[in-house]
Formats: structure tokens, C-alpha cells, sequence
């Protein structure tokens, strides 16, 4: 495969659009090498670190085991039938690009679509241990990161930037492997210390969010009602009642 082909799948980033761009530029010429090696690009699928979920093809691109911390090789040594589906994918693009019709860009994105779709199965079916492997030490990182900082850190970007993925991509992989978002165990953690607090000591309130990271007690106030389905007011009175009837048995 020619080095301009390379050069233009290791361009796939978050900003789709821009890479769709560059990929339909450099594949405007047929690849004339007889090298059967893909670069996957084990980097991150983002160098934006936003995890904007409203954009269907960032949430895509996290899918790919080729992307993030959890990917091990860099390069995919292809065979000859894999070769022949990647340049046909790879040729009707150029076509594409050449007839330069009104709907160009769906087809050359539904063509896109298809090539990493394919370099994601040939890849799985090489790597597919060590690229769940990969998934699980970066949950496994999440998650002491979350025991470190929850108090100061809210945020799923804060603590994507600290495993070496992006936000979407990690937030892909906690729904993957364990049933529920990145947020989502975070606010469970917090929560959990916000309940222990408030049965356990004698600290207002205002004074438990000020702890966790809450400079407004009424917020504080409200993301506990949400997540425990009540106020920490009626929290606390709950389990100071359940404990003096506990006691007068």
C-alpha cells in the first residue's frame, strides 16, 4: 500500500469530517504498492477530549479496538483476501470522489463506514485477547482514579485524560463491559460517600457537598434527590429513626 494511503487512514480522528476530507484527497490516486500492512493508529480516536454524544460518528469511531489504551499493535499485517476487500472499498471511493455527484459524501462516509468496520474484525480476530485485556486495565485504572478523586472530580473528561482515552471511548467501554456509563459510576460513588456522611457523622449538609465538591449546597441537594430518591435532610432522619427503633427492641 502506497505511504499516501497510510498517511491517510492514520488521519481518522473525532473531527470526522476533516478526516473524510483528507481520506477522499489521498484517495484520489490508486495505491500502487504491494505492501500488505494497514496502519491502525493505536492512539486515541480523539484529540478533542469533548465526548460529544450528540455526534453519531464520534460515538463510532469509540468502538474500535485499533483506538485508545487499550489497543497493542499499531499495524495490521493483512492477507490477500483482506487486501483485495480493503483496496475494492479503497477504489470505490476514488470513483466516487471522481464523479463528484451531489451525494458524494454519504456514499464516501458509508464507504468509510464499511473499511473500519472491516479493519476492526481482522483486527479483533489477531488481537482480540489483548484488546480486551487492554479494555479491562483501563476500567481497572478508572476505577482507582475514582477512588482518589472523586471528592474534587465530577467530570468523566478529567479522568479519561488520566487513562489515556476519550471521554466517548471510555464511557464505550464501561457500557460494554459493565452495564452502565462512565458518569454513572462516578455519581454512584459519590453518593455513596454523601449517604455514609450523613448517617455516619453529624456534618450539615451543606458542609457534606462542600466535602464532595459541591460549591452550590442546593445542586448538591438536588444530584442527591435524583440519585437516592430523596432529599439528605429526610436521608438522615430516615436513618436516625431506623436506629432508635433499632435500639428500643
Amino acid at each position: 500500500m502506497a505511504n499516501s494511503d497510510v498517511r491517510s487512514i492514520d488521519r481518522i480522528s473525532r473531527r470526522f469530517a476533516t478526516f473524510a476530507i483528507a481520506m477522499t484527497k489521498t484517495s484520489a490516486t490508486a495505491p500502487k504498492s504491494s505492501s500488505r500492512v494497514v496502519r491502525t493508529g493505536a492512539t486515541s480516536a480523539s484529540s478533542s477530549g469533548t465526548g460529544d454524544s450528540a455526534n453519531p460518528d464520534v460515538r463510532f469511531l469509540d468502538q474500535f479496538p485499533y483506538f485508545g489504551a487499550g489497543a497493542t499493535e499499531g499495524a495490521l499485517r493483512l492477507t490477500g483476501g483482506e487486501r483485495r476487500a480493503f483496496l475494492r472499498t479503497f477504489h470505490a471511493m476514488a470513483a466516487e470522489v471522481r464523479t463528484l455527484q451531489p451525494d458524494t459524501p454519504d456514499l464516501i462516509r458509508a464507504r468509510l463506514y464499511e473499511m473500519l468496520v472491516l479493519l476492526g474484525r481482522w483486527y479483533t480476530a489477531r488481537h482480540a485477547t489483548s484488546a480486551v485485556t487492554g479494555a479491562h486495565a483501563a476500567i481497572d485504572r478508572f476505577h482507582r482514579l475514582i477512588e482518589q478523586h472523586f471528592p474534587r472530580r465530577h467530570r468523566v473528561s478529567e479522568y479519561a485524560a488520566d487513562v489515556g482515552l476519550t471521554p466517548g471511548h471510555l464511557n464505550a467501554l464501561c457500557r460494554w463491559h459493565l452495564g452502565q456509563s462512565a458518569g454513572s459510576l462516578i455519581r454512584q460513588r459519590l453518593v455513596l460517600e454523601a449517604k455514609r456522611m450523613l448517617r455516619y457523622g453529624d456534618m450539615p449538609a451543606f458542609v457534606v457537598a462542600r466535602e464532595l465538591g459541591f460549591r452550590d449546597p442546593a445542586y448538591f441537594t438536588r444530584f442527591f434527590r435524583r440519585e437516592a430518591g430523596t432529599t439528605p435532610r429526610h436521608f438522615r432522619q430516615e436513618r436516625q429513626r431506623a436506629a432508635g427503633a433499632h435500639r428500643r427492641r
